[in-house]
């Protein structure tokens, strides 16, 4: 069984100093892990070239070959705090209105302690995440919720999840929204309402700190689209064209 996560964004414009918005689809995020050195530390040079923007220190975050057929990323739940990566988006942008879509290949080498959540904001706030416990539990949470128990995962079994988030402003101050999660087709989460004060601009996956810190998880072709409509802030104020931003990470 293959786990893909699809995490589909709507999510509303703010006040922009400077915003380059695309008319067509266009990936802020692609990570495949094929052109990283084989069993060694993956490396912090962000979107540009197909890495994180952040590994919690003495986090192992290392490139291995298998359990897929081609190089993926895997982290171990072996240090006495909460480790992360954290994938940002190309140029830093954030996605404040329109879609985004984000995947991810993922396969569970023991049950232990993980998490998956689309952020935004700086310092990061979740918009939607996914808490996977060492029973075996798959817990879901969205901004401004409380923690629901919405099915079950297995070690080494590869899974399909699909997430919708569909956001909007709030006339209060910040987005609101609802989302949905499906696991091989089947509705896990339907319309789940949220409320958030960012749009999206990061993607995180952790291993929680626990007494079990045997835990490792693989995961690989993680990526990150927007959709025509969507609005996208360049925190450095240049806004440039969306060919240049592109033409960065060639």
């Amino acid at each position: 069984m293959r786990f893909t996560l699809v995490m589909v964004a709507c999510a509303a414009a703010g006040h922009l100093a400077a915003a380059v918005a695309s008319a067509t689809p266009q990936t802020v995020l692609s990570c495949s892990f094929n052109d990283k050195p084989i069993d060694q530390p993956i490396g912090t040079g962000g979107a540009e070239v197909g890495e994180p923007d952040f590994v919690s220190a003495g986090f192992p975050a290392v490139v291995r070959l298998g359990p897929f057929p081609s190089p993926c990323l895997e982290l171990s739940d072996n240090i006495p705090t909460i480790g992360y990566v954290r994938f940002g988006f190309l140029g830093d942008l954030e996605a404040t209105t329109g879609t985004a879509t984000v995947t991810a290949v993922m396969r569970f080498q023991q049950r232990d302690s993980f998490l998956l959540a689309v952020e935004g904001g700086d310092p990061a706030i979740y918009v939607a995440q996914l808490s996977f416990l060492d029973t075996g539990d798959l817990f879901y949470r969205s901004a401004g919720g409380l923690p629901m128990l919405v099915g079950t995962y297995s070690a080494g079994t590869e899974y399909e999840f699909v997430v919708h988030l569909d956001v909007r402003p709030d006339p209060a101050g910040g987005t609101t929204g609802t989302c949905s999660v499906l696991v091989n087709g089947v509705p896990l989460v339907t319309d789940e309402p949220f409320a958030a004060t960012t749009g999206i601009s990061s993607v995180r996956v952790a291993c929680s700190a626990d007494a079990n810190t045997t835990g490792k998880i693989c995961m690989d072709n993680l990526a990150v689209d927007v959709d025509e409509g969507v609005t996208s802030i360049d925190p450095a104020g240049d806004s440039g064209s969306w060919g240049r931003i592109k033409a960065s990470w060639r």
